[in-house]
């Protein structure tokens, strides 16, 4: 009821800035027509939300329409996808230090077992 009301008084106001713009008594008419076009974008808002208010749930237009996501729930759906993607980037990262750091054990051990059989050569 607020939103027909408010319509109403656009459309009146719209009517009112024509009148004014028709008239020889205003000389810079650029104010007037930014207003109006304003308005008119405003009246156009107006026909959209209404358009979707009326529109039924499960009617054939609602059930094409894409989803609505409102803009907060689309950012944590997007921060979302970011983080799951960060987190497994740095899971194959640590994977790969893992295998260097059994690379560089394994390396180790067997210069540590090279070294003892040197040492033990000499001995026999």
């Amino acid at each position: 009821q607020d939103l027909k009301k408010e319509i109403k008084k656009l459309q009146r106001l719209r009517d009112q800035i024509k009148t004014w713009c028709a008239s020889n008594e205003v000389k810079d008419k650029r104010p007037l027509m930014e207003d109006r076009k304003l308005i008119e974008t405003q009246m156009e808002t107006f026909k959209i939300v209404e358009r979707d208010s009326k529109t039924k749930a499960y009617s054939k237009e609602a059930l094409g329409l894409p989803a609505k996501i409102d803009p907060a729930e689309k950012e944590k759906c997007e921060l979302r996808d970011w983080l799951n993607k960060t987190i497994n980037l740095l899971n194959i990262e640590i994977d790969k230090l893992e295998a260097d750091v059994e690379l560089i054990q394994s390396t180790i051990k067997k210069e540590k077992s090279t070294d003892c059989d040197s040492a033990l050569i000499p001995l026999l």
